[in-house]
């Protein structure tokens, strides 16, 4: 299957019209244009026109020569110049004198548009649709971004207060294995090797504060106390 050949011209008056292109190139018999798309330099992204240029650049398309399969440049009818499409099959520059003050530097146009059946002033209007999408979209992605961010803070200050609920609750001696299982469950830690078969509080899985815990303990050295001092009494003959 044969395929479309077009050029690149960086450089060029703004002077110059399609019309004026086709003429040169068949003049130089350099082939037949089909369509050229002029763009202006140094554009900034967008389909913003505020700029302002005495040149511009031209991707030229050609009808013949096409490339064949076996790489090379064939035109039906006529002769052509086959230095200048020798030059541009090498990856050169090919500079064409088009009058006494101006040439063209011309190169071969590795990533050619595809045709669409569409005219300029449709495409740009879709473009700037699209244009306009995007930068909606960014917006909305920037809004959703701080949102997300002043989420995570709560959520992390959540944490916090999650944990320090939660670890208040059990005894960080005898009933560490019930703490990590709920701290896991939740996300506040992972890998603990001990499990509840380790606990060895009286209430087992059950919560009981650490003030409890504190308070048992206490409760349970004056009871001691109080069973100690019954018994010296009791020695004595007091009781």
């Amino acid at each position: 299957m044969n395929s479309a050949v077009s050029i690149y011209i960086p450089r060029m008056s703004v002077l110059w019209t399609e019309n004026d292109i086709k003429q040169i190139m068949s003049y130089y018999r350099i082939g037949d244009v089909s369509n050229v798309d002029f763009t202006p330099i140094n554009k900034k992204p967008g389909f913003a026109e505020d700029y302002e240029s005495e040149l511009m650049s031209a991707f030229i398309h050609f009808d013949e020569p096409y490339l064949s399969p076996d790489g090379k440049y064939n035109c039906k009818s006529g002769e052509l110049l086959m230095e200048f499409w020798t030059t541009i099959a090498d990856g050169k520059v090919y500079k064409l004198q088009v009058n006494r003050d101006e040439y063209w530097i011309c190169l071969k146009n590795k990533n050619p548009v595809k045709r669409t059946f569409m005219n300029i002033h449709q495409v740009v209007e879709n473009g700037r649709h699209l244009e306009s999408l995007v930068t909606a979209q960014a917006e909305e992605i920037k809004n959703l971004k701080e949102t997300i961010e002043g989420l995570s803070k709560k959520l992390e200050g959540m944490h916090q207060v999650v944990y320090q609920l939660i670890g208040g609750l059990y005894c960080q001696r005898t009933q560490e294995g019930i703490l990590n299982e709920h701290l896991q469950t939740i996300g506040l830690r992972t890998n603990y090797t001990t499990i509840l078969a380790d606990d060895t509080h009286p209430s087992r899985q059950w919560p009981t504060t650490r003030q409890g815990d504190e308070n048992r303990e206490r409760i349970e050295q004056l009871e001691e106390k109080l069973k100690s001092l019954e018994e010296d009494l009791s020695t004595y003959g007091v009781l």
